[in-house]
């Protein structure tokens, strides 16, 4: 008899959907329906809300001889479904079901200070949020609405029969910071997108008000985690220094100063005496973002902790000079590996450094670091998830 695996596709419309966390759900379950044995039938989970569907055939295909069924979260009953693959904690895993775990990080609970306001305004209404928000001046709010934040994530990840994690970095965390016993979490590296042979970058497609000069990049979104004000800052020391580039940012919220979400970042473009060579493109098609990584100068990533940190292994994949800080998953990943440098002060002075490589040291190394996100492989994240699985079901 046939087991039956329920995948949550949830995150794909939450505001996350369209970032690292949607990447993953949309990789690992299409490596899933690809792989998957034939005695594992596979249902989607899907939900709908006013401004956004998961729309499956579109995102997703399959063989023709694999058994696939998509369900409505509302619909899901017991029967349906034997074991529930879960990408994250937020939506909530579906009540009263067998359920492995994704948590891909603690970002938020290890740097509280950095994430309480945005925290707050993702469970409160705006208007009673822009009320309460003042009270995080005061350490006991914040001590209690750390408090109440991490209840909330031992409850979800304590009915879970297994979490699943991205780097021994977040292992660690889940195991420091929520008491978790180790031998109840799972560290699978996620995978990069290999280049295609042959692909010749003015191939690819123009990209509308892009770069005309030489370019600092960046891909992403502007989380409290990311430094871009230093960014901003160590671009501007470039321009000082006499080199004529320009700041490239990109992702769905660089649209406009209005659409950051962050006043002061806001506010710190729009004061640069460089305004005019900072760029926000918005979204990119994956087309036009292979286009920029592989035109850029460099690409900066500086994040003071990521649970896996992807971009920086898409750089490396396409040839991307990056300078990425040098902590948490992206040291236990890639050290040895791109341009780590250990805090913001050391980012313009490295980036100054790659200008300046002769062609040949800088083959060298962009060949290193090339060969070194060929390593990691969907197919390999797939592969470790499938075992995982089989584990699982075996036991149901």
């Amino acid at each position: 008899m046939a087991s039956q695996l329920g995948i949550d596709l949830r995150p794909l419309i939450t505001p996350g959907g369209a970032r690292g966390a949607g990447e993953v759900t949309k990789r690992v379950t299409q490596g899933l329906l690809d792989q998957a044995p034939d005695d594992v039938e596979i249902v989607l989970i899907t939900a709908s809300r006013p401004d956004a569907v998961i729309d499956v055939p579109t995102l997703f295909s399959w063989p023709s001889e694999r058994v696939v069924r998509a369900v409505d979260i509302r619909d899901l009953q017991p029967s349906d479904v034997d074991l529930v693959l879960c990408y994250a904690h937020l939506p909530e895993p579906p009540r009263g079901f067998p359920v492995i775990l994704v948590e891909h990080d603690l970002i938020i609970l290890r740097f509280w200070d950095r994430f309480a306001a945005y925290v707050l305004d993702a469970i409160l209404p705006g208007i009673m949020a822009a009320v309460v928000r003042p009270w995080l001046r005061l350490q006991w709010f914040r001590r209690l609405l750390k408090n109440l934040y991490r209840r909330y994530l031992l409850a979800k990840v304590d009915k879970a029969r297994l979490i699943i994690t991205d780097s021994r970095a977040s292992r660690e965390d889940l195991i420091t910071l929520l008491g978790l016993p180790a031998d109840k979490i799972v560290t699978i590296y996620l995978g990069v997108s290999q280049p295609q042979p042959g692909n010749d970058p003015e191939d690819e497609p123009d990209i509308a008000d892009g770069p005309e000069k030489p370019f600092i990049f960046f891909m992403g979104a502007p989380d409290p985690k990311r430094e871009l004000i230093e960014l901003v800052e160590a671009f501007e020391q470039l321009r000082t220094q006499g080199r004529d580039v320009q700041l490239v940012f990109a992702g769905s919220q660089f649209t406009s100063l209005e659409s950051l979400g962050d006043p002061i970042l806001a506010q710190r473009i729009a004061s640069s005496p460089h305004r005019d060579d900072i760029l926000l493109l918005g979204f990119v098609t994956d087309d036009q973002k292979t286009r920029l990584y592989r035109q850029a100068a460099a690409m900066v990533y500086p994040s003071i902790y990521e649970g896996f940190g992807l971009p920086v292994l898409e750089a490396m994949a396409l040839r991307c000079p990056i300078v990425y800080y040098n902590n948490s998953s992206m040291k236990e990943i890639n050290e040895g590996f791109g341009f780590a440098v250990e805090s913001a002060a050391e980012v313009a002075p490295m980036i100054l450094h790659i200008m300046d490589l002769d062609s040949q040291q800088r083959t060298e190394l962009l060949d290193a670091a090339q060969q070194h996100a060929a390593t990691l492989t969907w197919e390999k994240t797939v592969s470790a998830y499938l075992d995982v699985i089989r584990g699982e079901l075996n036991r149901s």
